[in-house]
């Protein structure tokens, strides 16, 4: 079987550093989560985590514009609970219907509705 990469989305930016911090770690645990619940199957991409360190290299359309592409080369989007306070997972949401990519949403029932999405084989 193939690795399975899935693409964690949600807000990154915030009014405070403390904030974008966060945000940041939050998107990290829901990532670990999903590996952890598909050892040796999933790979969480964590856009957060990449562009860490990196943030004076681009403005906020490129790092939009970054991201989206990193999540085309995705099979799947899971969703942070609010990621509809994020303008770029609104965009990311966008792209991944037109693209016709499984989006699961954070809940209590995420690793079996992923397993759903993915018709069982995760």
């Amino acid at each position: 079987m193939k690795m399975v990469l899935l693409y964690i989305a949600g807000p990154y930016s915030a009014s405070t550093q403390a904030g974008i911090e966060e945000n940041v770690k939050a998107a990290q645990k829901l990532g670990a989560e999903v590996m952890t619940a598909f050892p040796g199957k999933v790979l969480s991409v964590v856009p957060h985590s990449i562009g860490k360190g990196l943030e004076d290299r681009g403005d906020y359309k490129f790092w939009c514009a970054a991201t989206l592409e990193l999540m085309k080369r995705c099979h799947g989007v899971v969703l942070r609970r609010n990621w509809h306070n994020s303008p770029g997972s609104l965009g990311e949401v966008d792209a991944a219907l037109r693209l016709r990519m499984p989006i699961v949403v954070e809940s209590e029932n995420l690793f079996a509705d992923l397993q759903h999405a993915f018709g069982g084989t995760l």
